[in-house]
């Protein structure tokens, strides 16, 4: 055996940035929902009703229609089995 520095494979990059990634279109559902939610200009009218509860001062809060569509997503089917599987 010589002594020295062994030849050791290199490790691949763990970093992939995101302008890499394949565009992803989304669903049908979510992609029908937003162009109705955009026809109705949900966003303008629950930005309104939410006024009142917001602060002059402070950070700067996530904008109401964002929360609103971010909360309304369901489980995946997967997830809400094994859900269901755990609490029979």
């Amino acid at each position: 055996m010589v002594i020295g520095k062994r030849n050791k494979p290199k490790q691949q990059k763990l970093w992939v940035a995101t302008s890499d990634l394949a565009p992803r279109s989304g669903h049908p559902f979510y992609s029908k929902l937003n162009s109705l939610l955009d026809e109705d200009t949900f966003d303008a009218w629950l930005e309104q009703e939410c006024a009142p509860y917001f602060s002059a001062g402070g950070r700067p809060s996530i904008p109401p229609g964002v929360y609103f569509r971010a909360t309304r997503r369901p489980l995946p089917i997967q997830a809400t089995r094994s859900l269901q599987q755990n609490t029979d």
